[in-house]
């Protein structure tokens, strides 16, 4: 799309508050019924300590809409699109971290079989196993001493590929 340059304006902001998205879709998952924008912006400055500018929230506003992140429905006054839902997923797939290094004296084993397809996500899934402080044994199968069950089951389904990604809890009893 072709935008004219006026000069003396400034363009909108390429890297929209990803934190408005996220707010605006735990509001009412995925849709925001019958808010207008000013309802919008007093109610997310109410809820965020209330010392945003007007002008910053319309400038990251407006971003969100220019990059298709956010718009319009009949019943609904503002949605947050598909697009901005899959960036949502990115960006707190990021975002995810490994809450406590805490061991319970068992060990363990992250294995998975991501499809061709799927290649991307299977590469940032190993990127984020390697962050979490887990090791290699093979390409697909990683193992760890910490409690990470629930970041391992996060990380994948924000990744879609719950059903590929699969934990297992080996105690270090040896019979003899």
């Amino acid at each position: 799309m072709y935008r004219r340059r006026v000069y003396g304006t400034k363009k909108p902001s390429k890297y929209p508050n990803l934190g408005i998205l996220d707010w605006l879709e735990h509001l009412s998952f995925g849709g925001v019924p019958e808010y207008e924008y000013l309802d919008i912006y007093s109610r997310y400055n109410d809820e965020n300590g209330g010392s945003l500018n007007r002008s910053f929230f319309s400038k990251k506003f407006h971003a969100l809409r220019v990059a298709g992140y956010i718009g319009s429905s009949k019943k609904e006054k503002i949605i947050v699109t598909d697009k901005g839902k899959e960036k949502l997923k990115l960006w707190r797939f990021k975002n995810l971290k490994l809450g406590t290094k805490k061991r319970d004296g068992r060990q363990r084993i992250i294995i998975f079989d991501i499809p061709e397809k799927l290649s991307h996500r299977r590469r940032f899934f190993r990127e984020k196993l390697i962050e979490f402080e887990c090791r290699k044994l093979q390409k697909s199968a990683y193992v760890t001493p910490y409690i990470c069950e629930q970041e391992i089951g996060t990380a994948a389904k924000l990744l879609d590929i719950q059903n590929n990604v699969h934990v297992f809890i080996i105690e270090n009893k040896f019979l003899f």
